[in-house]
């Protein structure tokens, strides 16, 4: 007798096996609901697995165990819109066939089905949808009356009535068909569709047992791909991963072992084409590193695969400056020449990042020199505090000073231990917004130096993480600042991740993280006292690297800044000074131009656009959401300002058009008026949109191309040089992803 109650209550706890059951009870009703919301059998078993591992990782927080029907059936919806907006047709070429996997049914059997598919499908789909999602779930057998409207959360009368009107709307003759072709592609018939989710669930908590029960029950679990799905939640979880890459990256040496000696492929590449051994380079796993050469009886890891861009794990460690991975990969045979599809060996790069130590490594081991000199990095200049002093306190009292502090009366020379240099006014000594080195940042939504800014988006899959993490590398790097992050672990969401997902997948440098950042959490559900405290225990710390003068990043989770008390704590005891500050930065999924009332006059914020991180163009963001008060402000240089409202101007001028553009080209605009001055705007925007684009350091494993950050006087020099027509000439790609142009 299945207890829902009771087996919801044991899944919270963290039990899998009562969450297996629940896969088990649910995962026919749950593609039945996903199909009468997509009428793609194939698309619903997806959106159903998706939900079940969403549900997994959200199933704390849902507090009447009674509801979990209605609730599953919720998050089942949410997939359901998102695959149907996602899903894009795949066309291949004809001449393509030839390589396609031969299917066992002949073709007349293949046409046979398609055309019952068809027919059923049709006439499904002209149900009223609340019929269809009706019949979807009755025609899969096991559930009741009862069930069914548990999960509907409806009367049980409403349930039958809409099964009577649904089989008047059915014809006869595809009642039967209907019942066929639900019953052929429903999860229940195998167990694969629940040993997916369970196994998926188990690499995340690192549940060597049960990954051990599942896979001798059904090895090729060995070899099947992480997905977004179980990614959803949590910082960090690489796609198309395979297990042995999980195990690599979070240097979990059991499961690894284990997964090795089960005869796992050694050697699989994700979408990039990173093996297990790059991607435990990248992360600085030594152990993982060594466990893989090492191998065992069925050999080790191939020591010199490349990735798509060609780049071996070799490249990775001296991109990394890891020393003792350099010399652990050459004793097991790495090719210190290899080159990758930019002609850089691994001496190359470490030449351009500046790691002298690596290069002199690589050529003990017989390395050619390298062919590329040290990249210079820049970094935010700082005025020099003046040398010369002048009295102060209560001795200058009824005295009479001339102007370089000496005495003019008769009354004797000053104290000099009572002397301080002279004050300058924070705009002489620093410019008044933190420069990033992020062009896009910098020009259009420059960060308030000792201000209160924002980095918002409730978009997923737009960069947000990326950014924030080179933020934290540049403040780090180009200020030699300090960075303290405030915010809340729950569930996967930990900080343990996050400093995996920033090392990883964000690239940032090892250095600024394990010397240049501090890291204070609570969790979701603590009192309000105890928020509280993680807020003045984080801005403590700050104020200390600020007094020690370091320029210091706080970044603060919006979830613990809208907690009581927390905004006007920061506003009245932050500080700020000429020599160094306290620059705000709060994060959060929140919508641009639509915050909570709390956080809705930041002095700037970021956000992110869709459009620009489907065309590619990295960072995404948005130029025209993204707003700053600083560049309508006097300290801020006026040549500044002019540019970025240009800028603005030519990218919202250009939205009204690009549509034509992009089907028609430029002749699409022989209708306008002020045809000429608009071809101008649109070729200049395009380049424009381009030139914001930018590679950025520590990513050059994923990208191949050097990444550097950006003076801001250069990125407005360079967009006033578009914005006059000095580059129309130019091919716009020759934009994208350039550091320093037209030098």
């Amino acid at each position: 007798m299945f207890d829902l109650p009771a087996t919801v209550a044991d899944a919270q706890t963290g039990n899998d096996e009562a969450f297996a059951r629940l896969v088990s009870h649910f995962q026919d009703m749950a593609y039945a609901w996903a199909y009468g919301l997509t009428s793609d059998f194939h698309l619903a078993q997806d959106v159903a697995q998706e939900a079940f591992l969403d549900a997994w990782l959200l199933l704390p927080q849902l507090r009447e165990a009674a509801a979990f029907p209605g609730w599953l059936r919720r998050i089942v919806a949410k997939h359901a819109d998102r695959e149907t907006r996602r899903k894009r047709p795949v066309f291949l070429p004809v001449d393509a066939a030839d390589d396609l996997p031969s299917a066992q049914p002949q073709p007349e059997a293949l046409v046979e089905a398609a055309e019952i598919q068809m027919w059923v499908q049709t006439a499904v789909d002209a149900l009223p949808d609340h019929q269809r999602t009706a019949t979807a779930l009755f025609y899969l057998d096991g559930y009741s009356q009862r069930e069914i409207a548990d999960f509907l959360e409806l009367p049980v009368s409403t349930i039958k009535k809409r099964l009577h009107d649904a089989r008047n709307g059915l014809k006869r003759r595809i009642d039967p068909m209907t019942r066929q072709e639900l019953q052929t592609h429903r999860p229940s018939q195998t167990d694969e569709f629940a040993d997916r989710i369970q196994f998926f669930i188990a690499l995340r908590t690192h549940n060597l047992r049960r990954i051990k029960e599942l896979i001798e029950k059904n090895p090729a679990l060995l070899e099947v791909r992480t997905e977004w799905a179980v990614a959803s939640e949590g910082y960090f979880w690489p796609l198309n991963a395979t297990a042995l890459h999980w195990a690599a990256a979070t240097g979990d040496l059991a499961l690894l072992t284990f997964l090795l000696d089960a005869g796992a492929e050694r050697n699989p590449a994700d979408r990039g084409g990173e093996t297990p051994l790059h991607m435990a380079v990248r992360m600085g796993e030594s152990g993982a590193v060594r466990r893989l050469l090492d191998g065992g009886p069925n050999g080790g890891a191939d020591v010199n695969a490349s990735t798509k861009n060609g780049m071996t794990p070799l490249h990775h460690a001296a991109l990394k400056a890891k020393p003792s991975m350099v010399e652990l990969l050459v004793a097991h045979g790495a090719q210190v020449d290899s080159r990758d599809s930019a002609g850089r060996s691994p001496a190359d790069w470490a030449a351009l990042k500046g790691r002298g130590e690596i290069v002199d490594l690589l050529a003990g081991y017989g390395a050619e020199d390298p062919k590329t000199a040290p990249i210079a990095p820049y970094q935010v200049s700082r005025a020099q505090p003046s040398t010369r002093t002048v009295p102060v306190g209560p001795q200058v009292l009824g005295r009479i000073l001339n102007a370089e502090g000496l005495p003019l009366d008769k009354a004797g020379a000053f104290d000099p231990a009572q002397a301080a240099a002279i004050h300058r006014p924070a705009s002489a000594v620093r410019p008044p917004f933190l420069e990033t080195g992020i062009k896009i940042i910098d020009l259009l939504c420059p960060l308030v130096r000792g201000g209160h800014n924002g980095l918002f988006t409730p978009l997923a899959g737009v960069g947000r993480m990326v950014v924030m993490s080179q933020l934290i590398d540049s403040i780090a790097s180009l200020h030699d600042g300090r960075v303290v992050y405030a915010g809340l672990q729950h569930g996967p969401y930990t900080l343990d991740g996050l400093l995996r997902s920033w090392r990883g997948e964000c690239g940032v440098a090892a250095e600024a993280l394990e010397n240049k950042l501090t890291l204070v959490c609570g969790e979701l559900d603590d009192p309000v006292a105890t928020k509280q405290q993680v807020v003045e225990t984080a801005l403590t710390i700050g104020e200390e690297f600020r007094r020690a003068g370091h320029e210091v990043l706080l970044l603060v989770e919006t979830r613990l800044a809208l907690t009581d008390g927390v905004l006007p704590y920061l506003r009245a005891n932050a500080v700020a000074t000429p020599d160094a500050a306290i620059t705000f930065l709060y994060c959060g999924d929140e919508s641009a131009g639509a915050e909570p009332a709390a956080l809705a006059d930041l002095d700037a914020v970021i956000t992110f656009n869709r459009e620009r991180a489907v065309a590619g163009l990295w960072p995404a963001i948005d130029p025209l959401g993204s707003r700053s008060k600083l560049l309508a402000h006097p300290l801020l240089d006026a040549s500044h300002g002019q540019v970025a409202a240009e800028v603005a101007r030519h990218f919202r001028r250009y939205e009204g058009l690009h549509s034509m553009i992009e089907s028609k080209g430029l002749d699409g605009l022989f209708y306008l008026d002020e045809r000429a001055a608009d071809e101008k705007i649109a070729i200049r925007a395009r380049r424009l949109h381009r030139y914001l684009t930018q590679p950025f350091p520590g990513l050059e494993t994923f990208t191949g191309q050097l990444g550097a950050y950006v003076p801001a006087a250069e990125t407005v020099a360079t967009c006033r040089a578009i914005l006059d027509g000095m580059y129309d000439e130019v091919e716009e790609s020759e934009f994208l992803f350039v550091t320093s142009f037209g030098k």
